[in-house]
């Protein structure tokens, strides 16, 4: 899957390419090659405003809780009343070792068995 910038970067491109591309022919059979050219490529700029569209939902629930790069990962306690919720208690920004990730999840056991 392309990064969020790559594709945005694409479909700029595309949209040049789009409004400049038979401007740039000098013979028919050029002309022909660069339509069919263009329709590839207006093919893929409607794939990637797809898979933007796809991704939007993502994007934001990530910036409402201050994620702003990949890898992200939150580590939080289930509410016990409505386990569809989720607590936040700990971001984990980056590539990380596996101590990172397990003290995270150790002081999260640990808050847990406080609340109890």
């Amino acid at each position: 899957m392309f990064s969020v910038c790559r594709m945005l970067a694409m479909a700029i491109a595309v949209s040049c390419f789009l409004m400049a591309g038979p401007a740039l022919a000098r013979t028919s059979d050029e002309l022909k090659a660069l339509q069919q050219e263009i329709q590839t490529l207006q093919q893929g700029q409607a794939n990637i405003q797809k898979d933007l569209d796809e991704i939007r939902p993502d994007m934001v629930e990530g910036q409402k809780l201050g994620i702003s790069g990949t890898p992200s990962f939150v580590v939080g306690l289930t509410d016990p009343e409505d386990p569809s919720k989720v607590h936040l208690t700990k971001f984990i920004r980056g590539a990380q070792s596996l101590t990172a990730f397990s003290a995270a999840i150790d002081e999260l056991i640990k808050t847990a068995a406080a609340k109890k």
